[in-house]
């Protein structure tokens, strides 16, 4: 019975580290081609992100701040964990940057 309360909590250990690993970010910059409510899409520069990980010209995200930004300008974005590929394709960003025209 000991060494079946000690796996099991070996185990439930294991379970909650591997859970809460921290989620890998990368950086890409475009121009926004689409702002509706709080959804902004922009058209990436090199359909790559820093991590190489391959993606669509075309990425929208949700942005509270979006009335902010203006269809035209050039950002460069911070995205938190994976790219899902739909289209357009869909990520989670965590920092916007306007950059200079």
């Amino acid at each position: 019975m000991k060494k079946f309360s000690c796996l099991l909590i070996i185990m439930f250990t294991v379970f909650l580290l591997s859970a809460c690993q921290k989620q890998q970010t990368s950086q890409t910059s475009g121009t926004i081609t689409d702002i509706y409510q709080n959804t902004i899409t922009i058209l990436t520069d090199d359909g790559k992100s820093q991590q190489g990980e391959q993606k669509q010209g075309d990425l929208s995200f949700e942005w509270g701040e979006a009335a902010d930004f203006k269809v035209g300008e050039r950002i460069k974005i911070t995205i938190q964990g994976p790219i899902r590929t739909s289209f357009p394709a869909i990520a989670e960003v965590t920092h916007i940057e306007k950059l200079a025209e």
